[in-house]
């Protein structure tokens, strides 16, 4: 059975080219799988790469991240180098597609990641995996469910989706629409100052992570990367936005990112 494996890092313009292309054979195309996503959270010792693998059919994308330890203030001195892998933030994992036995592919694709991982003297590995995925199953490592996401299903007509709501949701909205507040979209991120005053302001009053206080640089290299891939909800009342979301836009899936009142 012809079989195939090879590394992308986003850092090279041949690689992420080569990256994009097969990101956009893939009908689901999933923005987590982007190179210009993965690249978002990539530093001088976190590089954004990418595992291709195909196998009897099927093909295998898994973006992650290549973190040099050896910086960390836990690392001893006199210690090896080593590394780790990590999803970027969001979701991540092997995305499959193709007709062949998918479980079968990605079990081979598991046993060619990790002995390149052994070469790279990688240590440790953390995906967050998505939510739909089949990887898991057969993910020689261990699983752990921390929290639970809500899904929705947006098959369905206006007024079923507007019944599912719970009461107090639905009261909200009402007074909201009865003092004239507007849903505004945007999808270039034309308010982004206005965005990203009310996300810092929300991360400071809630008291997040300094992780969580992105820069102003984050979102317009997300803009000039992802490029139909990402939506702006706004909030709006009396010409002021109120409240406001960033929404990623996959082929199929849309995710609540980062968003502020």
């Amino acid at each position: 059975m012809a079989a195939s494996f090879q590394l992308f890092c986003a850092s090279s313009s041949d690689d992420a080219c080569q990256w994009v292309g097969l990101w956009r054979e893939w009908s689901a195309r999933e923005v987590f799988a982007h190179p210009a996503y993965v690249s978002l959270y990539a530093g001088p010792h976190a590089r954004p790469m990418c595992a291709f693998g195909e196998y009897g059919g099927v093909r295998i994308l898994y973006p992650f991240l290549l973190r040099d330890l050896t910086v960390e203030p836990f690392w001893l001195k006199d210690l090896p180098d080593a590394a780790d892998l990590t999803s970027a933030y969001g979701y991540g994992g092997p995305f499959a597609w193709g007709e062949g036995d998918r479980i079968a592919a990605i079990a081979w694709f598991w046993k060619q990641l990790h002995a390149w991982a052994r070469k790279q003297n990688v240590v440790s590995e953390l995906i967050r995996f998505a939510l739909f995925h089949e990887a898991r199953s057969v993910y020689p490592g261990c699983c752990e469910t921390p929290l639970d996401n809500v899904v929705r299903n947006l098959d369905c007509d206006e007024g079923a989706l507007w019944r599912d709501y719970e009461y107090k949701v639905r009261k909200n909205v009402k007074r909201a629409v009865q003092e004239q507040v507007t849903i505004e979209t945007d999808g270039t991120g034309v308010r982004l100052e206005e965005f990203f005053d009310i996300y810092s302001e929300t991360m400071t009053r809630r008291g997040a992570e300094e992780r969580y206080y992105l820069p102003r640089s984050f979102f317009e290299r997300l803009h000039a990367g992802l490029r139909g891939q990402y939506q702006y909800f706004h909030a709006v009342h009396a010409g002021n936005v109120v409240s406001t979301e960033l929404v990623l836009v996959s082929e199929e899936n849309l995710y609540s990112f980062l968003g502020g009142t």
